[in-house]
């Protein structure tokens, strides 16, 4: 498999533009693949994928979509409404921050 068949996030090489929509379409797949819904044809399918950057970078990135799969789940279980889903989100918020903090990039979904 070729490297840009491969799901590979480089905060190093993040920027702007067209990097960052890059970045978030790269995210709405890995979140696709966390809830295993079926990947088909197309870009959705599993790929195998390297996230680079710092130790910080990294930990914050994955703390981001561990935040984001928690939120969904609590949206599905419990809807928008209830504290459980209000506290996710909160938890979720946080950990945008860091995020952000962490690479100076603007996390794709608000």
């Amino acid at each position: 498999m070729q490297e840009q068949d491969n799901l590979t996030i480089d905060f190093k090489t993040i920027k702007e533009g067209a990097e960052l929509y890059r970045l978030g379409a790269k995210i709405k797949m890995i979140l696709f693949q966390m809830f295993s819904t079926p990947l088909e044809e197309g870009p959705y399918q599993h790929r195998p994928g390297k996230i680079k950057g710092t130790p910080a970078q990294v930990q914050a990135f994955v703390g981001a979509l561990a935040g984001e799969k928690l939120f969904i789940e609590a949206i599905r279980e419990h809807g928008l409404d209830d504290p459980q889903t209000i506290s996710s989100r909160t938890a979720l918020t946080k950990k945008v921050a860091d995020f952000e903090r962490e690479t100076g990039i603007i996390w794709p979904f608000k």
